[in-house]
């Protein structure tokens, strides 16, 4: 068994030099739209939200309780659960009696695949959820080679911060259960109170998670579970799925993933199973979010170093280096500044040309002297409250989003405001307001491309 806490220089080299660069990028970069949406939510910390569990909005109140209302503040503890992942996915695979060669190439291969060198950089529910993912399989693979009842509870108690992370961490749950009755090792697990003792840890990790949705109608596992629901098949839908899971983990590295996962099932397997005949089944009849596949990604690497495991050393870091390169280039391209190659409402493009559009609701408020901000999009609320730190900024729609923030403060429709949308979408709240002046045009750009045009509108009174 390795020991704990402790990795070979390689695992210590590559884990500071990958967490040293996603810590530059998060101080640097400004915020997405997703994170300025659940640094609003850390302004209220609580049990539960509409959109995910909790854990999102705690790091990021942890984070700027030490470096204040920064991009760095928001996004440290997310890149410290990315980092976390590459000694404990080293950790994992040698606990699965990997070689150490093998063990090494997973680490490195995990922090090669496009989605992790692109995530890794901001503050999205996938950074727990991933690290708990990951974490709950490490505490499992040491429960199963010990057989003590305190690595049980331990895995017990991640797989619970996981789903307080991210509700995709249930199927991680279903999976061990797969686990506990399909393999041979699993069922000589079941017989012992080990496995039982963890779904009780995990119970009461997220007993304060259930009560809230309880006491709320239960809001966020409607809106999670909403998700699952009949439409028409799309045969083209999953071809697109497995190309892009291809594409955002590596094309070369997916082919040696493929590989190794085929030698055996094992525990990697029957835990991965569920979630991926879900994406699988869901992808015939909707669009699957490339990020919904990072929790695996460190399994991905695993396999993909057993898959890597017989081919010369050379061979294998010309498969490691391409993959590099492509993920490099990508991101590069994606993030690069100045115009970029596309205008689509995509992370890269969130960040694009606020300074000068602040600049330009500024002076909109200022000729109506506007005291406010009503919004009707969860997103452009959340980024107008980032910029516009000093300046209540409220939506008129959705309140169950908003659960947190406690009541509408009625005050605010006594006093002067300017309500916010973005133009390609149509109004949502115009009838909430009285509008005073005629609709005006605040453009967002990136280079010389157009990415967004606010209409902009002063009101006085609103329903």
């Amino acid at each position: 068994m390795t020991r704990l806490f402790t990795a070979p220089a390689p695992i210590v080299l590559i884990t500071l030099i990958f967490g040293g660069v996603h810590l530059c990028v998060a101080g640097f970069l400004p915020l997405i739209e997703d994170e300025t949406y659940y640094a609003l939510w850390a302004s209220a910390p609580s049990w539960g939200y509409y959109d995910h569990p909790p854990m999102v909005a705690w790091l990021i109140r942890a984070g700027e309780m030490m470096f204040g209302t920064t991009a760095f503040g928001v996004r440290l503890f997310h890149v410290a659960c990315f980092t976390i992942i590459t000694p404990l996915t080293w950790h994992l695979a040698k606990t699965l009696s990997l070689s150490d060669a093998t063990a090494t190439k997973a680490a490195l291969a995990y922090n090669l695949s496009l989605l992790t060198l692109a995530l890794s950089n901001f503050a999205t529910p996938d950074a727990p959820s991933a690290l708990f993912w990951v974490a709950t399989l490490w505490g499992m693979a040491h429960a199963v080679r010990s057989d003590r009842v305190g690595w049980w509870v331990l895995a017990g108690a991640f797989a619970g911060l996981g789903i307080q992370s991210k509700f995709t961490n249930l199927f991680l749950c279903v999976g061990i259960l797969v686990w506990l009755g399909a393999s041979a090792q699993g069922r000589l697990s079941a017989r012992s109170k080990g496995p039982w003792l963890a779904i009780l840890t995990a119970f009461l990790v997220i007993a304060p998670l259930v009560m809230w949705n309880a006491a709320n109608d239960w809001v966020g596992l409607e809106r999670q579970f909403g998700r699952i629901s009949a439409a028409t098949f799309d045969a083209l839908l999953p071809v697109q799925f497995l190309l892009i899971t291809a594409v955002v983990f590596s094309p070369v590295m997916t082919f040696f993933a493929i590989k190794g996962a085929a030698k055996t099932p094992g525990l990697l397997g029957w835990t991965s199973l569920p979630v991926l005949a879900y994406l699988l089944w869901h992808s015939t009849q909707h669009d699957v979010a490339a990020n919904w596949l990072i929790p695996l990604h460190p399994v991905f690497a695993i396999w993909a170093a057993m898959g890597m495991a017989g081919l010369r050393k050379s061979l294998q870091r010309i498969i490691l280096g391409i993959s590099a390169v492509f993920a490099v280039v990508i991101i590069g391209l994606a993030f690069k500044p100045g115009t970029p190659l596309f205008t689509s409402h995509s992370p890269p493009n969130q960040i694009r040309g606020w300074d000068q559009t602040v600049e330009d609701i500024s002076t909109a408020m200022d000729a109506t002297n506007a005291q406010w901000i009503a919004t009707s999009q969860y997103g452009l609320t959340g980024r107008l409250a980032w910029e516009f730190p000093d300046v209540p900024v409220w939506s008129l729609v959705e309140p169950e989003r908003y659960l947190f923030r406690g009541d509408f403060p009625a005050g605010l429709c006594d006093l002067p405001g300017v309500i916010i949308e973005r133009e390609r979408s149509a109004p949502k709240a115009d009838d909430s307001v009285a509008l005073t002046t005629p609709e005006q045009h605040v453009e967002r750009r990136g280079g010389t491309s157009l990415l967004y045009t606010y209409r902009v509108q002063a009101f006085q009174g609103c329903q």
